[in-house]
C-alpha cells in the first residue's frame, strides 16, 4: 500500500513539473459551458453540442449555464476565477475581445478565451426592393435611409462593418431603426427604407428574412471586386458563396449570394487541460450526423465544416487569436495546422 501511494505521489509530482499541461485529469472531467440565453440559436447549439458529448464520452461531462449572453461569458472566462469552461463564441467577437474593445475593455490579456472549433456562418448581406433602379450597388446608397440590422441585437454591428468598412459608405447615410424586426419589410416597401441588412443562423434563414421573402420583390446589392478585397482584410470575416435559393424563394437578382460572414463556433477557457479539450474537439467532428440531427442550423457544420473551421481559424490569425492547445493537436492530426495559426499555452487557474 505504501508502495503505491509513492508512485502515486511521483506521478503527481510529474505532472506538476510539466505544468500540468498534457497529463490526463483523474477521473471524470466536468465542465460548464456558458452559452446564450434560453431560446437562442447559442443555447440551443450548446445543449446540443454538449449531449453528444456526454453521450458519447464517459470521462466528459458538460453542464450548461445559460443565465447570461456569450459576451458576457467572455468576461466571466476572462475573470479567471474558473466560473466557465468553454463557452459559445463567434469570430467577430472574439475579435471585439482581443482588442479590448467596449464592453471588453477591462478584460485581462491574459486570462482571454482561446478558439476551439468554427462551424456555422453568419452570412449578412443587404437587400432593397427589386424595382428600385436607382440603388444597384452600394454606393448608390449614399444620402438614402439604411438599417444595419435592429438596435441591440449582434446583428447591428455586423450590418455596421457591412457598410462601413466593406462598402465604405457609412458616413454618407441615415441609420433608421423600428420597433419590430418584422416593421422592416413594411418599411421597405413603403418607402421608408432604403435597404437593410439580411443574415443567415448557420443554414437557418431567421425570421426577419423570411418575412422580407413574404412581403417583399427583393434583390440583393452584389459587392464588386474592390469591396470584396476590403472583405478578406477584415480579421473576424470569412467570403461566403450561398445558393439564393438556399435563403429565398424567389429570385433576388444574384445567384449565388457572394458576401462576408463571421463564424460561429465554440472557445475555451485556458485553464482547461489539454487532453480533455482534444477529445471534446474530435468527438464533435466523429458525431457530426448527431449534432445536425438535434440541430439542423448546424448542417454546415457538417457539409462545409472544414472550410468554415479553417477559413475562421485564418481570419482570427490576423489579429492574433491563439487555438487552445487540444484542438491545435487535433487540428495538426487532421493535416490542417497553418503556419499562421497560433497554438496557446494551458494556465493552471490561480
Amino acid at each position: 500500500m505504501r508502495k503505491v501511494g509513492i508512485v502515486a505521489g511521483i506521478v503527481a509530482i510529474v505532472c506538476l513539473l510539466v505544468g500540468s499541461l498534457s497529463c490526463a485529469p483523474a477521473g471524470p472531467s466536468s465542465l460548464i459551458m456558458g452559452v446564450g440565453k434560453e431560446g437562442s440559436f447559442a443555447y440551443v447549439n450548446g445543449v446540443a453540442f454538449s449531449r453528444v458529448v456526454n453521450t458519447n464520452l464517459p470521462d466528459v461531462e458538460i453542464d450548461v449555464s445559460s443565465r447570461v449572453g456569450y459576451n458576457t461569458c467572455y468576461i466571466i472566462i476572462g475573470e479567471g476565477k474558473g466560473e466557465l469552461d468553454l463557452c459559445s463564441s463567434e469570430t467577430e467577437t472574439m475579435c471585439q475581445l482581443y482588442r479590448n474593445e467596449g464592453e471588453f475593455a477591462n478584460v485581462p490579456k491574459d486570462n482571454m478565451i482561446y478558439a476551439g472549433v468554427f462551424g456555422w456562418p453568419f452570412q449578412v448581406f443587404v437587400v432593397t426592393m427589386a424595382d428600385r433602379d436607382d440603388i444597384n450597388s452600394f454606393s448608390d446608397l449614399a444620402g438614402k435611409k439604411v438599417c444595419p440590422g435592429p438596435a441591440g441585437t449582434a446583428v447591428r454591428p455586423l450590418g455596421i462593418i457591412i457598410f462601413d468598412d466593406i462598402a465604405q459608405v457609412w458616413d454618407k447615410v441615415e441609420e433608421v431603426q423600428f420597433g419590430s424586426m418584422m416593421d422592416y419589410a413594411d418599411a421597405l416597401k413603403s418607402g421608408a427604407l432604403d435597404a437593410c441588412i439580411g443574415y443567415t443562423a448557420g443554414s437557418g434563414v431567421p425570421s426577419m428574412v423570411k418575412n422580407y421573402d413574404a412581403k417583399c420583390d427583393l434583390k440583393v446589392i452584389p459587392f464588386n471586386d474592390e469591396e470584396l478585397n476590403r472583405m478578406a482584410k477584415i480579421p473576424s470575416f470569412i467570403q461566403i458563396s450561398t445558393p439564393a435559393k438556399q435563403i429565398f424563394a424567389q429570385d433576388v437578382g444574384v445567384d449565388p449570394i457572394i458576401s462576408g460572414a463571421p463564424v460561429g463556433g465554440f472557445a475555451f477557457a485556458r485553464h482547461v487541460n489539454t487532453d480533455v479539450v482534444y477529445e471534446i474537439i474530435k468527438c464533435w467532428w466523429e458525431h457530426q450526423d448527431e449534432l445536425v440531427e438535434l440541430v439542423p442550423q448546424v448542417s454546415t457544420f457538417r457539409e462545409n465544416g472544414e472550410y468554415l473551421n479553417n477559413a475562421g481559424m485564418d481570419a482570427i490569425s490576423l489579429v492574433p487569436i491563439p487555438i487552445h492547445p487540444g484542438a491545435a493537436k487535433y487540428y495538426k492530426e487532421r493535416g490542417w495546422w497553418k503556419d499562421n495559426w497560433v497554438e496557446g499555452k494551458v494556465t493552471p487557474l490561480k
